[in-house]
């Protein structure tokens, strides 16, 4: 005596049943791929941005120590110095030395580039920002971000 059909009937039924999980399975695939892809660029373009702001507060240490080294006043720190200083640091670019009431104010821009594997292959971000120092500056006055000028043609 049979009980479930014929043999065919049940091999009509697994396949069925075995496109309809497959399907599925794609469709839930198609939907997080793309969302976990995005979450790994997100996570890998927040480190950049915490090295961003790392290398820019080590340049503003450097700074500091330069100038409290400097021979005589703190406030005639020469400005090649001061430029040495900030480029010691890899990725960081002088942009603007100008005189202030207060020293000199220096402008400069920290670029890093982060590359990270992941399970869909390298993923790179890429994080600029610009920051401004007054030298000589109290021990307690923070290195200030402020907007990138425009790109010199």
């Amino acid at each position: 005596m049979e009980y479930g059909g014929s043999t065919a009937r049940r091999l009509l039924g697994v396949l069925v049943g075995g496109a309809l999980v497959g399907a599925v399975l794609a469709l839930a695939g198609a939907v997080t791929v793309p969302a976990l892809r995005d979450r790994s660029q997100q996570q890998l373009d927040d480190r950049a941005r915490r090295e961003v702001d790392r290398k820019a507060h080590l340049v503003r240490s450097d700074l500091l120590a330069t100038a409290a080294r400097a021979p005589g006043a703190t406030s005639t720190v020469a400005p090649a110095r001061l430029r040495e200083a900030v480029e010691r640091t890899g990725g960081v670019r002088v942009i603007r030395i100008e005189p202030d009431r207060d020293g000199v104010r220096l402008l400069f821009e920290v670029r890093v580039v982060k590359t990270g594997t992941t399970l869909f292959g390298y993923q790179q971000s890429t994080a600029v920002a610009c920051y401004q120092q007054t030298v000589p500056a109290s021990p307690n006055s923070a290195v200030r971000e402020t907007p990138c000028p425009p790109a010199e043609p």
